[in-house]
């Protein structure tokens, strides 16, 4: 049977793991860390390692609940439903626990991935990989990556610590270049207990901005004879003093984001349990501090009861965001769309870590000592929209927007674009902006009509 205790260790396991990278990122991107081959190399396998054995006990919990649904009928119906209910707090638990592990990744990959954002767009095309690897072939991945962290002086990138990064387990960047320069999968065939046998098929491609077919060429991966190592060694020696990471500077878009609104209601926090502040016409950003326990475990299985009281003219806040104009009118598009910020990564957009932002108070919103939800009413984008000749109908969630006239013109998936204005804060001028660009080029001749046009907005930090 699974323990409150077994599951408490666990996490807290994690806790301190994760604690170790956050130190060597922010050692890094504050450049107070003196890089070496084997600070390096440890990141990935320490996180990996740690995601395992998360996934091992998810997998037990899953197991035991299975056992339970089978001897049901044996089993008292409030007990059973007692147990079945705390099983679920601790798989729902774990998967944030395993989750927060893979955005630590995200903004270590992010460092190499940053300027292949074309590949990036090939993974986001991907559905979300949220099962966690265990067994067998979960073993075997573990074990390439912390015997194989540079591979014929390329480096490897594990995928199974990332959101993001959903083609194959790993990818390979060459540090001569800075460019990602192949992709792998790695198939386990057998695990003999104290060794496992895998093999790796992977591609080079000449040409990276193509979509990576699945190779029909495999490389068994054994291990390196001394000479080799010691040849290994020098490499990541060389590689580690080649590392440059770009200054964080700045945001260049400055005009098209309200990152300075966000600062502010960080400063807040500084000083309040809870503060709130308007983003523009139509965002509402509302930041509390979630609690005072100690451990990752306690903050995210614990549910404290809430004091009401915090949030004592909020309401005032959420009102500001909505538009009077149109709340009698037959194509009202007032609607609330509440999310906490979600600090996985987003297609062409910077990870939030790499923002221009304390660091530490991004760290206090992974760990869930912080949660900033952001609500977001999209009338005040409709009304601008349609007084740019644009046809604007929302229902529930969605958003649905056309034109007419010489140009025809409907753009699809706007869910995308609401999350770079409630998630990343981009201003909604620079949403019609991109639109009205793209009608200007059609009139002009230089994009063919009757054409489907994919916008990618990228955000640089």
């Amino acid at each position: 049977m699974i323990s409150r205790r077994k599951v408490r260790k666990i996490i807290d396991r994690a806790e301190a793991a994760y604690t170790e990278s956050w130190q060597f990122l922010t050692g890094w991107k504050d450049r107070k860390l003196t890089l070496s081959s084997t600070s390096l190399l440890r990141y990935q396998p320490r996180l990996a390692e740690v995601i395992y054995d998360l996934g091992w006990m998810y997998q037990s919990i899953a197991r035991e609940r299975k056992s339970l649904i089978a001897r049901k009928n044996d089993l008292t119906p409030k007990w059973f439903n007692h147990r079945m209910r705390i099983l679920t707090s601790y798989q729902a638990t774990i998967l944030e626990t395993v989750k927060i592990g893979r955005i630590l990744g995200d903004y270590f990959v992010w460092i190499f991935y940053q300027d292949e954002r074309q590949h990036l767009r090939k993974h986001f095309e991907h559905q979300p990989i949220t099962q966690v690897a265990s067994g067998m072939g979960g073993k075997g991945e573990l074990a390439f990556i912390s015997k194989f962290g540079v591979l014929n002086g390329h480096l490897t990138l594990y995928h199974g610590i990332t959101t993001f990064l959903r083609i194959g387990d790993v990818s390979f960047w060459n540090p001569k270049t800075n460019r990602i320069s192949g992709i792998g999968e790695i198939k386990t065939v057998s695990d003999t207990g104290s060794k496992v046998g895998m093999t790796l098929y992977y591609l080079w491609p000449r040409n990276s901005s193509k979509v990576w077919p699945r190779p029909s060429k495999s490389t068994k991966t054994t291990n390196l004879p001394v000479k080799q190592e010691k040849q290994l060694k020098r490499q990541l020696e060389s590689m580690a003093a080649s590392l440059q990471v770009r200054k964080v500077k700045d945001v260049k878009i400055y005009d098209r984001t309200h990152l300075a609104e966000f600062r502010q209601l960080i400063a807040a926090l500084k000083r309040k349990s809870v503060a709130a502040g308007k983003v523009g016409d139509g965002l509402l950003l509302v930041g509390v501090k979630t609690g005072k326990e100690r451990s990752l475990f306690s903050r995210l299985l614990i549910n404290k009861s809430f004091n009401k009281q915090r949030l004592v003219g909020i309401e005032n806040y959420a009102r500001d965001i909505i538009d009077p104009t149109q709340i009698k009118s037959a194509d009202n598009a007032n609607r609330l769309f509440m999310q906490s910020l979600d600090l996985a990564a987003l297609p062409g957009a910077t990870p939030m870590f790499w923002w221009p932002i304390p660091s530490d108070f991004v760290r206090k919103l992974l760990f869930h000592e912080v949660t900033v939800v952001a609500v977001y009413n999209p009338a005040h984008l409709a009304r601008k929209l349609r007084g740019c000749g644009f046809d604007v109908r929302v229902e529930r969630k969605q958003v649905m927007v056309k034109k007419s006239g010489p140009v025809r013109i409907e753009m699809q998936n706007m869910n995308h674009l609401l999350l770079y204005i409630q998630q990343h804060f981009v201003r909604e001028e620079f949403v019609i902006q991109m639109f009205q660009n793209v009608i200007k080029r059609v009139e002009r001749g230089e994009l063919p009509r009757n054409t489907m046009i994919n916008l990618h907005p990228e955000l640089f930090y």
